[in-house]
């Protein structure tokens, strides 16, 4: 695996993980967290994620705690396309409604392959109800998550049903994690973290 979390990324830096991610054909787990990827985080994210799109063996990928505002696009071309990918971590990336909605139908594409297992979306607070409306209509039609982390994302008594409704459909996801969302009742967070699905 590659780690170079918290390495200040820059343009060039982002250029040169590009062109290794060409070259290289077994890197597995790539763990980019906590770069900032400063002013040109849109180029530096195209140039990392597209030579993962096609990738033959990635299974890991951490961007969490990048300012991914604005690339869901690209994130999204990796989702669609990987024959490999299982586990995308995208905690705390200030996704907008564009990121969410190319992020959520992607994965509720019917030409998404069956590898992808985890999705953690937690502390990405969500601005707009649109957002988890979003991602509740992606939870009702996935087929292939088992695993789902939204955790301190702002959820409250009036958004909450988008993604209860969603759980109550899906029929392969089998951890959902909404815990540290104040605004929610316990009993609710218990109801839709411990549905069992048979």
């Amino acid at each position: 695996y590659l780690d170079i979390s918290e390495n200040f990324i820059n343009q060039e830096g982002a250029k040169c993980i590009g062109n290794f991610l060409r070259k290289n054909k077994t890197l597995q787990r790539l763990i980019l967290n906590n770069n900032d990827l400063e002013d040109f985080k849109k180029i530096g994210v195209a140039y990392i994620c597209e030579p993962l799109i096609l990738h033959p063996n990635i299974q890991h990928l951490d961007l969490s705690s990048m300012s991914l505002t604005g690339c869901g696009e690209s994130i999204s071309n990796i989702i669609k396309t990987s024959k490999t990918l299982k586990n995308i971590l995208l905690r705390d990336c200030l996704l907008n409604l564009k990121d969410f909605q190319f992020i959520c139908r992607a994965l509720c594409s019917e030409n998404i392959t069956n590898t992808l297992r985890n999705v953690d979306f937690s502390h990405n607070d969500m601005a707009s109800d649109k957002s988890l409306e979003e991602i509740g209509k992606m939870i009702k039609a996935n087929k292939c998550l088992t695993h789902l982390n939204m955790e301190k994302m702002n959820l409250n008594m009036s958004n909450y049903n988008f993604i209860f409704n969603g759980v109550n459909e899906n029929e392969t996801m089998v951890n959902f994690s909404f815990c540290f969302n104040p605004n929610i009742k316990p009993r609710i967070v218990m109801d839709i973290s411990c549905i069992e699905k048979n």
